[in-house]
């Protein structure tokens, strides 16, 4: 990214330093956060507590008890890839629990067939399709019933793994594209199942805005045929999700997933970090795969005390997916690049000599 303006004031063509967003103002965690965490352990148990206490949050920056700010590269599973606290999601939400914020029982409301007719759009499953809403992605598998014959398939893990489901597809009853970890857009289109050419019966789709949501989508004749008990779904989840869903749309997300990836391949091509095995990519998710899980857990470890969240992948430890929003700004998503290129360096320092 240049840092070149043309009609700068102080001549064309000066260098204007870029305005960073990370900003560290005591160790990590800090004081403050130190105390947090020892409560929490002393009233949660001592288990492996986090590394921060978050203060506030907002797009791609996340601030801590004692006014650090970090650039997020972790909360991409969220549903939507917004960020957090997305004006219009925010607004959406204080305006509906103006209203009500409990749904009485055997009651439903508009904003659940707005949400469900902009999903079966998005996600064509066949000649009609049609899709329910649950709190928890356990909840829409409950609903299939026991005795069928399912094939519940990630079609792409955190580990940057195209899962293959021809076998799966042939043998089972039903196929179910597992998209609970990946947030819609994330590969370049609506669906991880549409980024790949399967397709599925059903879709399980992550649409958590801050509060959990999911979402069964597929052939009607199949959602018809649910095995659905009365749990109503949280009125004012459906409310962030329809508000996030809306500015997917809007904002085609997916191609914006695609022009980042572009940014990153540029700048992962010239890559030569001996702690890296491997870069993989699938449309807008980059994963690093690195040589142990210890060295994978050390570039998280590194990275945080320059100010930039990662995480490990569950499904394989050695892997750090980049999980940055999707509407991350350029200028936050090339800086989160600088601090990881400074710690793949810095854990790179021992493979050197080792």
């Amino acid at each position: 990214m240049s840092n070149l303006v043309e009609d700068d004031p102080c001549g064309p063509g000066k260098f204007v330093a870029p305005v960073r967003s990370i900003a560290l103002r005591t160790e990590i965690p800090g004081p403050k956060s130190r105390v947090a965490l020892a409560r929490r352990s002393a009233l949660m148990g001592a288990d492996l507590p986090p590394n921060i206490v978050v203060g506030q949050a907002h797009g791609a920056r996340v601030i801590d008890l004692d006014n650090n700010v970090f650039i997020d590269f972790a909360s991409g599973t969220d549903g939507l890839g917004m960020g957090h606290t997305h004006e219009q999601i925010v607004s959406a939400v204080q305006s509906a629990v103006e209203r009500y914020d409990v749904m009485p029982p055997h009651a439903t409301d508009e904003r659940q067939f707005r949400l469900v007719t902009l999903l079966c759009e998005l996600m064509p499953h066949g000649v009609v399709t049609k899709a329910r809403l649950f709190s928890q992605p356990e909840q829409a598998l409950a609903a299939l019933g026991v005795d069928r014959e399912l094939a519940l398939t990630e079609p792409v893990t955190l580990a940057g793994v195209a899962t293959s489901t021809s076998a799966a597809a042939n043998s089972a009853h039903w196929l179910i594209s597992d998209e609970r970890h990946l947030n819609i857009g994330r590969l370049g289109a609506y669906s991880a199942a549409q980024a790949v050419g399967m397709q599925p019966d059903l879709t399980l789709v992550n649409l958590r805005a801050g509060a959990t949501l999911v979402a069964l989508v597929g052939r009607g004749d199949i959602i018809d045929d649910m095995q659905v008990h009365d749990d109503p779904v949280h009125p004012l989840a459906v409310t962030a999700a329809l508000a996030g869903l809306m500015l997917v749309q809007e904002q085609n997300l997916a191609a914006r997933g695609c022009q980042l990836a572009d940014l990153l391949r540029d700048q992962t091509a010239v890559w030569t970090f001996p702690a890296l095995a491997q870069v993989r990519q699938i449309g807008a998710l980059f994963v690093l795969k690195l040589r142990s899980a210890s060295l994978a857990q050390q570039l998280v470890d590194s990275a945080l005390q320059r100010g930039l969240l990662l995480r490990t992948a569950d499904s394989d430890p050695a892997c750090v997916p980049l999980l940055y929003p999707l509407m991350v700004p350029e200028e936050q998503f090339y800086e989160g690049l600088d601090v990881l290129e400074a710690a793949l360096a810095e854990i790179s320092h021992g493979e050197d000599h080792g």
